[in-house]
């Protein structure tokens, strides 16, 4: 499913509000809309800069990620604006997204299986709290905190290896 209409189609299929951003150098700033024939809307994007991201952040039900993202930031993102992520199980979207918790993983590159995981997100309702609690688990000062901690106690270990705490090994 590499088509844009691929992630069109399975959209429609589940009928589900949703925002999908498309990334890349060649990416215009033309906004694709498609108006369900429920009454639903579907808003496709080119490249935004951060106030617009958090805006449609804000006002989409979930955040799709159809493609493969090395750290899976921008799942929390959208858990950082109160909303789940619909992503593909690979890459950094199995760090960052806990399935069921804080989005859906679908695990197919088929539009029967993203289309599966927008029913399943719409099927719920999710705790916007929660999401932003998660997304602050990655937050930088939570990183900076937690590599302190690991960097004072790998110090410690070797410091006390050298004073020969360790020597019944």
């Amino acid at each position: 499913m590499k088509s844009t209409y691929g992630w069109v189609a399975a959209v429609v299929l589940a009928a589900t509000p949703a925002l999908a951003q498309s990334g890349g150098a060649a990416t215009t700033t033309r906004e694709t809309t498609i108006q369900t024939s429920d009454g639903k809307t579907i808003t496709f994007t080119g490249r935004l800069n951060d106030r617009e991201v958090t805006s449609k952040f804000e006002g989409c039900r979930a955040f799709i990620l159809p493609g493969e993202e090395d750290f899976g930031l921008t799942p929390l993102e959208a858990n950082a604006a109160g909303r789940p992520a619909v992503a593909f199980a690979r890459g950094g979207a199995l760090d960052t997204v806990r399935d069921g918790e804080t989005g859906v993983l679908f695990n197919e590159p088929t539009v029967e299986s993203l289309a599966d995981a927008l029913r399943a997100v719409a099927a719920r309702s999710w705790n916007p709290a929660a999401l932003r609690a998660h997304a602050e688990t990655f937050s930088e000062s939570v990183f900076d905190t937690r590599f302190r901690a690991a960097l004072t106690s790998a110090i410690e270990s070797r410091t006390l290896g050298r004073l020969g705490a360790d020597d019944d090994r």
